[in-house]
């Protein structure tokens, strides 16, 4: 059975600047969403995420609070 993992790097995200990075099988608002609450990197309520040719911008409200990028794509058997 083949698996495609990716992995994602968060830098420098909220007002403490937490970076870290976390695998999953597949990005999503939700699963972004989820990694940014479960950190306790950000508060607010209104995260929205852009993103473009492998890297991103994590947004709260209208400022930019941090950013994203793919750093790697994986498939296992």
């Amino acid at each position: 059975m083949i698996k495609k993992y990716i992995m994602v790097k968060f830098v420098d995200v909220g007002v403490n600047k937490l970076s870290w990075t976390a695998t999953c099988k597949e990005i999503s608002f939700d699963w972004l969403y989820k990694q940014i609450k479960s950190k306790g990197a950000l508060m607010s309520s209104e995260i929205s995420f852009y993103n473009e040719h492998g890297s991103g911008i994590i947004y709260a409200g209208l400022r930019a609070v941090g950013r994203f990028e793919i750093v790697t794509e994986t498939i296992t058997n």
